[in-house]
Parts: C-alpha cells; structure tokens; sequence
C-alpha cells in the first residue's frame, strides 16, 4: 500500500504535514464542534456560523454594493488615477468603451454634384455601405445616371462621414468602376476634402491633376467609388 501525504490539525488547531498508511477508513466519526473552532480559527475565519454571522464578521455580507464589493475583495477601479487599470488611457476615450460608437455599419445614398449643385440631375440607382471602426471609416457607392441635369462646375462626391481637417494633406479615395465619362485624358480618383462629407473628382492633365467638371459627364454615366478614411 503506498504512503500518502496528508495534513492534519492537532487538538490545538495547529496543521500539520505528516505521511502515513491508510488502512481502513474513518467510519462516520462526526467533526466535534472544538474541532470545527479550531479549523477556523487556523484558517483566520471569524465569527459564530450557529448565529449566520460568517460573511459578516470577514466583511464580505455586502455583496449587493459594487463599492463595498469592489473594496473587500480589492479589485482596482478602472480609471486613471494610482493603482487603477489606464482603461481610458489606452482608448483615448474615457474610462468605458463605448462599443456602440466605436464600431458601426450604416448605408447611405451617394450624390454627386458640379460647384455644389445638382440642378435636374437624376439616376436609377444610387447606394453606399460604410463601416466605422474607432475615427476610421471604410466606405463604398455606386450611382447609376440617368441625367446629369444643368448644374455646372467642378464634380464632388458625397461621403457618409465627415472627413478629418489632416494638416499633412488631403486624404484620398479611388475610383472603382467608371463608365460613360467624357474628355478624360486619364484615369480619375478621389481627393477626400477636409471637414465636409465629400470628395472632389480629379485626373491628371498634362502640368498636374485637374478637376472634373459637369461637362465630363454625360446623362448614362456610371461611377463607383471607395475610399477609407480618417474621420472628424
């Protein structure tokens, strides 16, 4: 039979490792109340179990407060200040993260107008999906013309968020899909404009890029467009 490692408690309540032979079990010999003392008193449980007072007497009976929780069981505030986890710190954000606002997916209805306006101009379809992750937000639209309308001047490109004010320069999109355009001379692409919902055709010109306008435009033109950016 093999030896066994065992801890025991003597009269007094003081523990003990000893190593012995078990050859028979103890048969239904109750605990004594003494030794019930002793064992708690060697564990540094307080207080009197007959009269319902354990939680009590070691502080732990007012669980339902999170405050008097938090303190008995000394689990660190989520802040900023000493011993507290830097939650808001980490985020930028404050000491809660805000799922809702940090992750989002939305549609919208892409525009296009020339100098700000979109006098008669109509299409058959027009649709976009965007997702927000933190201040970053990817987006996609696609718009189906049916006519261009009357409006004149430089082409834009509506955006579902507005744009951050990047001091380093303009940020950008591209030009997915393009067809029934007019007098280009090279691919476009989108500059995404700084504190507005919106980003302005351009194409590179023989000295440099330049701005599409109304006139590159014709009443079946189809244009998609994505572009992932910094926002406001």
């Amino acid at each position: 039979m093999p030896t066994e490692r065992l801890l025991i408690f003597d009269e007094l309540g003081n523990a003990k490792r000893v190593k012995a032979r078990l050859t028979r079990f103890l048969e239904n010999e109750p605990v004594s109340d003494s030794d019930k003392s002793n064992i708690r008193t060697t564990l540094g449980i307080t207080g009197n179990p007959g009269s319902g007072d354990l939680l009590s007497a070691n502080n732990l009976d007012d669980v339902a407060s999170k405050d008097t929780s938090k303190l008995n069981l000394e689990v660190p505030n989520v802040g900023t200040a000493a011993n507290e986890v830097p939650l808001c710190g980490m985020l930028n954000s404050g000491a809660w993260l805000d799922f809702d606002s940090f992750y989002e997916t939305g549609t919208w209805t892409p525009t296009v107008t020339f100098g700000g306006n979109s006098v008669g101009l109509t299409t058959s379809s027009s649709y976009g999906h965007y997702l927000k992750v933190g201040s970053l937000c990817y987006a996609y639209g696609r718009m189906v013309m049916t006519s261009k309308g009357t409006s004149t001047g430089n082409a834009e490109l509506s955006l579902p968020l507005t744009a951050a004010n990047r001091e380093d320069g303009y940020q950008g999109g591209m030009i997915v899909e393009a067809a029934n355009l007019a007098s280009l001379t090279s691919s476009p692409s989108l500059r995404i404009n700084d504190n507005v919902a919106t980003g302005t055709l351009k194409h590179w010109s023989s000295t440099g890029t330049g701005n599409l306008t109304h006139a590159n435009f014709t009443d079946t033109t189809i244009i998609s467009y994505a572009a992932t950016y910094q926002i406001a």
